[in-house]
């Protein structure tokens, strides 16, 4: 008969220790019931108790797959404990959600190492992500030993980054305008960064570095060495690289520098001209000269007046022009009158700011302010050293200067006395002896009107009016004084003095001063001589008829009326005496009908 079964053995031995390691022989041995004794062939049992390893590590911690050639791929090393022999192993990639992604297999020992470039075992790019590697190493003798590497990331995602210039025109040439460009850029976090400046023909002027994120920055077209450097066109570069190798690059070009100087000028024609002037060819005129006309942005012209208030502005692009013009009136058209100046301001794309201003000028739209000032009042120009001139003063205030003036005087008929004129301004104090451009004396307590006139460059003209009061005269003859009257007025053809409006005004006035000044000299007696003037000067025998039966005794009752008004102002009666002279004696030919007037007088002398 035949047996059959199965022995299982633990190692250990009949009192159940564990074997040493070796190889132990096993054979079978059977007896059947005749006593017949079979010896099985012996079976080799090898007894392997030693320990199994295995470790994979990756050479990356992270790694960009994206065919730059800077880190494509991460290299898995392996290794197994070989004490005992390796039936086989296996090498798996899992994602985060442990998936399998890819795996490599042999048998015997793992090899040293194995590279991935971050593909599927279909072909396909696996996304990025974090992901491990694990390796299972199976032993012949039925053990297992495996191994995971740390987590490693593909990335493929480049940096992120963004520059901007605020302008990329400036004038790093000390004006205090434009004198530096910001570089404006923001990053992801990052390795390195790396920025460059570089000229026209690609030389690197300027370098910067920055670890982490990208931070702004001012150029002042300066190189490393802080060296100014010339006009021209740069560029500004920078390149990031991440740690997977993965590089973003950005270039800004047209980055311009130009310090060429931008001078201005600015001139104004005219010194004065008159406020809201109609005739173009009178009004201020400019000339603008920019030499530099390249780059120019905007421009503005302005008239300010002496406090800097801007009056007037206009305002352009590009070109300046050649000249401007200004009629004196202000944004609304309204007159403005002042010291004002013309201001120039060119703005350049590269930020220079010129300006220039005029000369200041006068714009006037008033005529002068004029005043007229006379001391003494009345004055008595008679040799006594007592208020003999009058001292005339004026004072001219205008905005423009003075072209001319003239002060005429004229006698109580109207007719021009004397005149003093000049150009320019006149002086301030005229002193004026009472005596006509001929040379005659004023007369006695008579009013000389007189008229100033002053006119500026620009055509105004301002006129002032007034009187000068001449006193009464006390004139020596040899040992005796005069006084000759021509203003006591009487009424027509007859002996009584006119004592209504303003001639009977006079009249009291100067017959009061005459009594006045006949008490000065108290111990004088006083011929009162009345004259007339003859109407029939032209026929001799006419005349005399006149003279005698008319003029006469006119004269004489005129004399004595005065002679009456002064006894009533308290002048002694003793002490006077009336004439009448009528027409023998006459200041002037009877036949001038202009100066005639003078022969109608009333004399007064005073005598020891």
């Amino acid at each position: 008969e035949f047996a059959e079964g199965s022995l299982v053995w633990d190692g250990r031995d009949a009192e159940g220790r564990l074997v040493p390691d070796g190889t132990f022989t096993y054979t079978l041995e059977a007896v059947d019931r005749a006593g017949n004794v079979g010896v099985s062939s012996p079976i080799a049992v090898n007894v392997d108790t030693s320990s199994v390893e295995a470790s994979v590590t990756a050479s990356l911690d992270v790694f960009g797959p994206t065919g730059n050639g800077v880190k494509d791929t991460v290299t898995f090393f392996m290794n197994a404990r070989t004490d005992s022999p390796v039936g086989s192993w296996i090498l798996s990639v899992v994602d985060s959600s442990n998936r399998e992604i890819r795996s490599w297999n042999g048998s015997g020992a793992p090899l040293d190492s194995v590279e991935w470039n971050g593909r599927t075992a279909s072909g396909s790019a696996s996304p990025d992500g974090e992901y491990r590697t694990g390796l299972k190493v199976q032993y012949v003798k039925g053990d297992v030993a495996e191994a995971t590497t740390a987590a490693f990331i593909i990335d493929t995602i480049p940096p992120f980054i963004e520059v901007s210039i605020d302008v990329r025109l400036f004038s790093p040439d000390g004006d205090g305008e434009r004198e530096t460009i910001t570089v404006t850029q923001s990053s992801s976090d990052e390795v390195a960064f790396k920025g460059t400046i570089t000229d026209g023909a690609g030389n690197e002027v300027i370098s910067k570095l920055w670890t982490g994120v990208l931070e702004p920055f001012d150029w002042d077209g300066t190189d490393d060495s802080g060296n100014p450097l010339t006009d021209g066109d740069y560029s500004y570069n920078v390149i990031g690289v991440d740690e997977a190798g993965n590089e973003t690059q950005v270039t800004v070009r047209g980055i311009r520098i130009d310090t060429a100087p931008t001078p201005v000028y600015l001139t104004a024609s005219e010194g004065y001209i008159k406020a809201g002037e109609t005739d173009p060819d009178r009004m201020q005129s400019f000339a603008a000269v920019v030499p530099n006309s390249d780059g120019i942005a905007s421009w503005t012209f302005s008239i300010k007046d002496e406090d800097g208030r801007v009056v007037l502005t206009e305002t352009g692009s590009g070109s300046v022009p050649d000249g401007f013009s200004w009629n004196g009136t202000d944004r609304n058209g309204r007159p403005v009158e002042g010291i004002f100046t013309g201001v120039l301001t060119v703005s350049y794309h590269k930020g220079s700011r010129p300006r220039a201003e005029s000369r200041p000028f006068v714009s006037d739209g008033s005529p002068p302010d004029v005043t007229v000032r006379l001391q003494p009042q009345p004055f008595s120009p008679d040799g006594d050293n007592v208020d003999d001139e009058v001292v005339i003063g004026l004072t001219v205030e205008d905005r423009s200067r003075i072209s001319e003036w003239s002060l005429k005087i004229y006698d109580p008929r109207g007719k021009e006395f004397i005149t003093f004129s000049g150009r320019g301004r006149p002086s301030e104090r005229i002193i004026w002896d009472g005596r006509s451009g001929q040379g005659d004396l004023v007369q006695s307590a008579e009013d000389y009107p007189f008229v100033l006139t002053v006119t500026d460059v620009l055509g105004h003209t301002s006129v002032e009016e007034g009187q000068i009061a001449v006193d009464v005269l006390v004139i020596r003859e040899g040992n005796r004084l005069k006084i000759l009257i021509n203003n006591i007025t009487f009424q027509p053809s007859s002996p009584q003095l006119t004592m209504k409006g303003e001639e009977g005004e006079k009249n009291r006035q100067v017959l009061n001063r005459l009594a006045e000044i006949m008490q000065k000299y108290g111990s004088y007696r006083i011929v009162v001589e009345g004259h007339a003037v003859s109407l029939n000067w032209a026929n001799p025998a006419a005349a005399e008829r006149e003279q005698r039966n008319i003029l006469v005794p006119l004269s004489e009752s005129r004399a004595q009326t005065v002679v009456d008004e002064l006894i009533d102002r308290r002048i002694a009666a003793n002490r006077l005496q009336a004439v009448g002279i009528g027409g023998d004696k006459p200041i002037v030919p009877h036949g001038d009908l202009e100066e005639r007037w003078r022969n109608r007088r009333v004399e007064f002398y005073l005598e020891k």
